[in-house]
């Protein structure tokens, strides 16, 4: 799904967008990847802070951030394999199970 485009020098990532359609297609899962135009392969204190929003919010949601991937003309990074893609930290909301049925 095509969430947003950018200039030269950034895009900002519409996170409740993301999240929005996550649930309009009911996804379990997801993967972000842009591009870097620069060519400057690392991801920007943005694109940390970006991720980290989105995979928590995700997580709210009952699906899960697999990775956030930022190419550029000759290469690519996978910020979860460097550690950067949080799992999210909080419980997600059980907003679809009726009251006492909550798990302990």
């Amino acid at each position: 799904v095509w969430l947003a485009a950018g200039g030269r020098e950034q895009v900002e990532l519409p996170v409740r967008a993301a999240i929005a359609q996550a649930v309009r297609f009911k996804a379990r899962s997801a993967v972000l990847a842009h591009n870097h135009p620069s060519g400057n392969i690392l991801p920007s204190r943005e694109d940390i802070q970006a991720t980290a929003e989105l995979a928590r919010g995700m997580y709210l949601i009952g699906a899960r951030l697999l990775d956030h991937i930022i190419v550029t003309d000759t290469e690519y990074l996978s910020m979860r394999q460097r550690s950067e893609v949080p799992d999210g930290e909080i419980s997600p909301l059980r907003i679809f199970e009726p009251r006492g049925q909550e798990e302990t």
